[in-house]
């Protein structure tokens, strides 16, 4: 099949909405499909940046062919974060919703400019948009009607988290219309129903890297603390618990790596125990799993509306989790079918516990694990979602 995917992330971005479709797109195309994956250019690459040219449309042999289009999406992002322009940003962005049809819809025009060439010379058979960003959804479904092929949405994201309460219908109903849906966790589904077919959402989980699976050795007096601070009590219950450990195990260490890094070095500061928190941020994703896989054990703060992918990421790898106060139905259903340790704790005295015992817990490898959730199970998986609606649409 030639395949059409349509990411609103470079895969170079450094970010985790960046992942899952170009992994599928690596793998999808070491099944031997020709895949086009459409994303926006690079910051560095806007300035200057010529349109790509027709070689870029050719198979690659190693991978799938990259069709950059400008402008980048992160230079919105960005301005949301400065405080003085916040209001106005809002205001832009719904704006830009109602009536362009989504924030980045300079992206998806310049997308639009390349259809005749993308339809001349690469001609896909399927369109695949994630969500994400509507106007993914809106470029993979538009590239489809002017191919007059079927499309696919990819929802990794609840809607209701990113499109305003009051224009939501209207604009769910914008990007209506796929020939099918997949979901990366059972929830999105009771979040995004007007999406939703009639036939049904398929699941299809993200992947976990195999380079990251289960070792040996670690460091029974290093504990990593991971992701966001969604609940600041959650937050203190660890710290806390951090703090009780350090009674027995003074030698004992905490590592932060996320994007909250100012939260939890406050939050340190007011349990006492910043000389043993090292706040590391963001890093290259394999180093972070990495130190994951070799850490006593790895905790983080739960967010129990909703499935978070990090959970199997940090399953395969072996060591214990601790998650306070507690994980999502999904995460605690997936738990007890792989059998892997994920604990649950609401005070800090749970805390200091299981941080104790994670210290002298072996790593358990858990092969099923692997398997189930490698990115060529999950691109196999998508394959066969592809190839129903290629076939059901001719």
């Amino acid at each position: 099949m030639k395949i059409a995917l349509v990411n609103q992330l470079h895969h170079d971005a450094g970010k985790v909405g960046s992942v899952r479709m170009w992994r599928l797109a690596q793998e999808l195309a070491s099944l031997g499909h020709e895949v086009l994956f459409i994303c926006p250019k690079l910051p560095a690459a806007v300035k200057g940046a010529k349109e790509e040219d027709a070689s870029n449309f050719r198979r690659h042999a190693t991978g799938p062919i990259v069709l950059t289009a400008g402008p980048a999406t992160e230079h919105l992002a960005a301005s949301r974060r400065r405080p003085v322009k916040r209001l106005g940003s809002k205001l832009g962005t719904a704006w830009s919703l109602l009536i362009r049809g989504g924030p980045y819809w300079r992206w998806r025009r310049s997308i639009r400019q390349m259809f005749p060439r993308i339809r001349a010379e690469f001609c896909p058979d399927v369109c695949v948009g994630c969500f994400g960003s509507i106007d993914a959804l809106l470029a993979a479904k538009e590239l489809a009607a002017y191919c007059r092929v079927p499309w696919v949405m990819d929802i990794k994201d609840a809607a209701d988290a990113f499109l305003p309460r009051s224009i939501r219908p209207l604009l769910m109903w914008r990007a209506s219309g796929a020939h099918a849906c997949t979901v990366n966790a059972k929830f999105q589904i009771s979040r995004n129903p007007g999406w939703i077919p009639a036939s049904g959402a398929k699941l299809l989980y993200s992947g976990v890297e195999q380079r990251a699976t289960a070792r040996p050795d670690f460091e029974p007096d290093r504990i990593v603390l991971a992701g966001s601070v969604y609940d600041p009590a959650g937050l203190a219950v660890l710290l806390e618990g951090f703090r009780l450990l350090l009674v027995e195990r003074p030698l004992a260490t905490l590592e932060y790596y996320g994007g909250d890094g100012e939260s939890v070095r406050e939050a340190a500061v007011r349990v006492g125990i910043e000389s043993k928190v090292l706040v590391l941020g963001q890093v290259e994703r394999m180093l972070f799993l990495e130190r994951c896989a070799s850490a006593a054990c790895v905790a983080y703060v739960g967010f129990p509306s909703a499935f978070h992918h990090k959970l199997l990421e940090l399953a395969v790898l072996g060591r214990p989790i601790v998650v306070a106060p507690t994980e999502s139905v999904e995460g605690i259903e997936l738990s007890g079918h792989y059998e892997f340790p994920l604990e649950c704790v609401s005070t800090p005295a749970d805390a200091s516990d299981a941080f104790r015992f994670a210290g002298s817990s072996p790593t358990r490898e858990n092969a099923e694990l692997a398997n189930d959730f490698s990115w060529q199970a999950v691109a196999r998986r998508l394959e066969k979602i592809l190839v129903d609606v290629v076939e059901g649409n001719r």
